[in-house]
């Protein structure tokens, strides 16, 4: 198995505690200190965690960072960049001083994110690289622009392809995958984002299947 140390992004852990996306939304905007202020607890919180937990062996196999919310589905570029990109620089850098490699999960849209953690990040993982009509994701163009650095982890289509397609649809699907993304590594395959409750379990095998049968080098 794979281990994880996880944490939630800025705008996620303020949309938890909001409860409400619009108003979670107003207040990024608003900016008000007493947001700033709880932003910096969170962050000084979140640091102390990863410290202490990267003293401790054995080390996780990998630091968590945990975005839905902060998906361009949700935000804007503009709020992605005032609230979690020195935060996300920040768990890298103790992460890699420890040689423990950081994954970063947004759902939805996330092209222009990955652009931004290849180029402002040091980001080792990126996760779930969803495509249409849930994200904008082309794996294939995501690889070729960034899949030299970057490990792409995904990106098999959960609530139309997993729920409701065909073992054989998805074994197709899952072999374009590993073909648009699997060449020189680089690559993990994997569904878009957590499956459905009654996604087949036919459907599930069917993209261990294809792992097995055309993820080797």
């Amino acid at each position: 198995g794979v281990t994880s140390f996880d944490i939630l992004l800025p705008v996620d852990f303020w949309h938890e505690l909001r409860h409400d996306t619009a108003d979670m939304l107003l207040d990024l905007y608003d900016g008000s200190v007493t947001l700033q202020e709880i932003m910096e607890w969170h962050r000084e919180y979140n640091l102390c965690r990863l410290a202490a937990r990267l003293q401790v062996k054995p080390l996780p196999d990998m630091i968590h960072l945990a975005g839905s919310s902060s998906s361009l589905s949700v935000i804007s570029p503009e709020l992605y960049y005032r609230y979690n990109l020195n935060f996300i620089n920040d768990v890298v850098a103790l992460a890699h001083a420890a040689e423990v490699p950081v994954m970063i999960h947004h759902c939805g849209r996330s092209g222009r994110v990955v652009e931004i953690l290849h180029e402002e990040t040091e980001v080792d993982i990126v996760n779930p690289l969803e495509p249409p009509p849930g994200g904008d994701v082309d794996l294939a163009e995501v690889k070729r622009r960034f899949g030299q650095r970057l490990v792409l982890f995904g990106n098999l289509n959960t609530f139309q392809l997993m729920l409701h397609g065909t073992p054989a649809e998805v074994k197709a699907a899952a072999r374009q995958a590993i073909e648009d993304a699997g060449e020189n590594g680089q690559f993990i395959l994997c569904t878009g984002d957590q499956l459905g409750r009654d996604t087949p379990e036919a459907n599930v095998m069917a993209m261990v299947e294809a792992a097995h049968d055309y993820g080797r080098y």
